[in-house]
């Protein structure tokens, strides 16, 4: 699967996927409760999401496009970087250039992860 290369900076560019199926998944687990520490099997349909917290809900919707996401934010994060990929200034969260990122929030002195979000062309995509 190729992977985006972007700028230097932060939030992490994530693999190609394809947005129209990404958002629709999106769509259809609308209403999808919020619970820390809930996970969802991919193959699980949007709309039978049962509770998902942030972390679970990107590795969700990553795994039904076949990128191989680890679950946890702070275990996000660290795929990111194990992965190569590269940071991008927070300013791109608001860019419409087609490409899908990855957001950490926030990110404290001890490097830790306290929200994860998907963010396309504007729009967050997000568990909350």
């Amino acid at each position: 699967m190729p992977k985006i290369l972007p700028t230097a900076g932060y939030p992490w560019p994530l693999y190609r996927v394809d947005h129209a199926a990404l958002l629709r998944d999106y769509r259809g687990a609308a209403g999808t409760r919020y619970r820390l520490g809930a996970k969802a099997s991919p193959t699980v349909p949007p709309d039978k999401l049962g509770a998902i917290d942030c972390s679970g809900f990107v590795r969700y919707l990553l795994r039904r496009q076949g990128v191989p996401i680890v679950d946890g934010s702070q275990a996000q994060r660290e795929w990111c970087e194990a992965e190569g990929l590269k940071r991008s200034t927070p300013d791109a969260l608001s860019l419409h250039d087609d490409v899908l990122r990855l957001a950490v929030l926030p990110v404290t002195a001890s490097r830790r992860v306290g929200h994860v979000v998907l963010v396309l062309n504007g729009q967050t995509i997000e568990s909350h």
